[in-house]
């Protein structure tokens, strides 16, 4: 109950009820709404903090990629059930990247790694689940293409920062120290297949998860992404506006 004779309490109020009205609208439309536009800026703003990452911004990226696999289970329409045992897991995922904050030396960087891994693995896995159960191609089916293409080098990038944090001459051939930028250049660069060649894998297995990454990139854009693009407008049994036999 707000006293009488308290305007400022009452503008507060009204703002805050306004806000409440807001976020369940926002709630309602994204449910199940294919909004993977949000999705996508989210990614490009871990893309362009995660060379920035220091003991301060860890927490805040970590964050971000919880708010990434809950958004793409959320959006995707996912069964309240899962949905639930979803943030579980992220918030456990959180709770234990801030927790290994509290060590010095390597714990940090491999819990932040490890967790990035396992949120960007999961955010993939629901993304692409989804799309492919969908009928009709829409603009919002490409943007879920290519959220699903920065997730993936969003993945290996974390994977070779771990390996190169554990490794005992790290994961690079050239020596270092290697900062997270190192890592997210060459996972793009070996994405997109550009392969400048300044940066390579330093063993065996390495080399292994380089090619990988080279062939998933290619074969994603020139068949997934490609066909999704051609496709736009139209439903899974042909064109628009065929007629059914």
């Amino acid at each position: 109950m707000i006293p009488l004779g308290r305007p400022d309490l009452v503008r507060r109020s009204g703002r805050a009820h306004d806000l409440r009205l807001r976020a369940r609208d926002f709630a309602r439309r994204t449910r199940d709404g294919d909004r993977y536009e949000i999705v996508l800026l989210l990614i490009v703003v871990v893309v362009v903090l995660t060379p920035l990452e220091t003991t301060a911004l860890r927490p805040v990226i970590s964050a971000l990629q919880v708010l990434i696999f809950i958004f793409a289970f959320w959006t995707s329409g996912s069964p309240r059930r899962v949905f639930r045992a979803a943030l579980v897991v992220a918030i456990a995922a959180l709770a234990v990247a801030a927790v290994v904050q509290i060590f010095g030396g390597e714990p940090p960087r491999v819990g932040f790694t490890g967790v990035g891994i396992f949120l960007c693995g999961g955010a993939i896995i629901v993304i692409v689940n989804h799309l492919a159960a969908q009928s009709r191609v829409t603009r919002r089916t490409v943007t879920g293409a290519l959220a699903v293409y920065l997730l993936i080098g969003l993945l290996f990038t974390y994977t070779y920062m771990l390996i190169g944090t554990v490794a005992e001459h790290g994961f690079f051939a050239q020596s270092g120290p290697h900062p997270p930028t190192d890592y997210l250049y060459f996972s793009y660069v070996t994405l997109t297949t550009v392969g400048y060649g300044d940066l390579t894998a330093g063993f065996s297995f390495g080399r292994v998860l380089a090619v990988i990454e080279a062939l998933m990139g290619q074969l994603y854009l020139v068949t997934i992404v490609a066909v999704v693009i051609a496709n736009i407008g139209r439903d899974r049994s042909g064109p628009r506006g065929r007629d059914t036999q």
